[in-house]
């Protein structure tokens, strides 16, 4: 997993209702805060589209 911080690239986004206390419950049930829960899911969205399109070639 990538690491960020402070000086990571910044994105402000709107969530339909209900879907930040999701990840604020998913969050804490895995133990992360709520931004690297939502990097953790995206990086599994993405990871998995990579690899397929990689070996589809």
């Amino acid at each position: 997993m990538a690491i960020a911080g402070r000086n990571s690239d910044q994105f402000s986004l709107r969530f339909p209702d209900g879907m930040r206390e999701l990840i604020r419950q998913m969050a804490s049930k895995n133990g992360r805060s709520m931004n690297a829960e939502i990097i953790f899911q995206l990086e599994r969205a993405y990871g998995a589209n990579e690899k397929s399109e990689a070996t589809a070639s």
